[in-house]
């Protein structure tokens, strides 16, 4: 894979194979009402609550769902933009998806990665993403608890051997709380 993505309610982040993480901005969108993406991340994020006219502010995610596949496919272009992916003939991005994520929005996920220009797209589950980003070795044979609090959902994961063996979700995260 060249890239891995985690597109959140309150941040995205992308990190590139043999590059280390490329950006950890707000998941953020300024548009005109004209629907052109004029701002992302951070630049949009100072703008929330000061929008001029013609212009308003928002995510791609709320409580851990998709606004619309516009907003994802506008999020994923820019993000390919930060890490320069579309100059690139061959993009395989790694999208990380909540567990308790519906079919309809792990396809919207992949639809609007290979809409944004990715040439191959493939799912992994946020809560292993995070495990293996920390270190946690969940194959091996004792049991491993995994808590994600986000600001869109909060997840619990009990792996072993590799294997889910429990798992709870709130549909709910910090931003509600």
């Amino acid at each position: 894979w060249d890239c891995g993505i985690d597109l959140g309610t309150a941040n995205a982040r992308m990190a590139l194979a043999g590059g280390g993480i490329l950006l950890d901005e707000p998941a953020r969108l300024a548009l005109s009402d004209g629907d052109a993406t004029l701002y992302a991340g951070e630049n949009a994020w100072r703008l929330l609550g000061r929008e001029p006219r013609g212009l308003r502010v928002e995510s791609p995610l709320r409580d851990g769902m998709p606004e619309s596949e516009m907003l994802l496919t506008r999020s994923f272009q820019w993000l390919f933009r930060r890490g320069e992916l579309l100059r690139r003939r061959k993009n395989a991005v790694l999208v990380s998806c909540s567990p308790a994520a519906r079919p309809a929005y792990r396809e919207a996920l992949m639809v609007s990665a290979l809409d944004a220009g990715a040439t191959d797209v493939a799912l992994v589950r946020s809560d292993a993403a995070c495990a293996l980003g920390s270190g946690v070795d969940l194959m091996g044979p004792q049991a491993t608890f995994l808590v994600d609090v986000g600001a869109g959902k909060m997840t619990a994961t009990l792996f072993s051997l590799g294997r889910e063996v429990a798992f709870g979700s709130l549909p709910y995260g910090m931003d509600r709380i």
